[in-house]
């Protein structure tokens, strides 16, 4: 299985994509990046590429943009109240 494009910059954007999710490395040693093929009638199948959203380094990622969103609301609501 392997996906196919026309147009070569999106091929490279589209793995650079797969890349980010696993920091920019070819080597997935967390299982990061998820292939499942799904049966369906007739003999087809779909098949779907994703993050693991189980992996060891989600909660690392999801506690920094916590972070970063809340100083950003930070600095919003000192501006809304400077307004005011």
């Amino acid at each position: 299985m392997g996906p196919s494009f026309r147009d070569r910059d999106y091929a490279m954007m589209f793995f650079t994509y797969l890349m980010s999710w696993n920091w920019d490395s070819a080597i997935d040693d967390e299982n990061t990046i998820v292939v499942s093929f799904v049966i369906e009638q007739n003999e087809k199948y779909t098949t779907y590429i994703y993050s693991n959203p189980g992996r060891k380094s989600i909660d690392q990622i999801f506690n920094a943009e916590a972070k970063k969103n809340q100083l950003s609301k930070y600095e919003k609501n000192n501006k809304n109240c400077l307004r005011k």
